[in-house]
């Protein structure tokens, strides 16, 4: 009986462990995508979907695009900008 709860304790602690490091992948894989992911500034996304700022605040209040802040400043994921620019203007 003294075997089974050592080998217990071990199983449960490998798992822990081996959680942990799942753990920490995963969020270092979610920086590394960040970090590959490019981000644009409000002019520059007002250049490339060529309508006014106002309604660019629009879509930011209806979140249909949602701005990251970045330094105290609005960035946008560039692939949500195409995205937005392939499925239609969001009106």
């Amino acid at each position: 009986m003294k075997y089974i709860s050592i080998l217990l304790k071990l199983l449960i602690n490998g798992q822990k462990e081996q959680l942990s490091v799942m753990k920490s992948m995963t969020g270092f894989f979610q920086k590394l995508e960040e970090k590959e992911e490019e981000y644009l500034s409000t002019k520059e996304v007002l250049m490339k979907i060529d309508r006014s700022p106002r309604t660019l605040d629009y879509w930011i209040e209806r979140k249909i695009l949602i701005p990251i802040k970045i330094n105290g400043s609005n960035r946008f994921r560039k692939s949500d900008v195409i995205r937005l620019l392939r499925e239609g203007d969001g009106q």
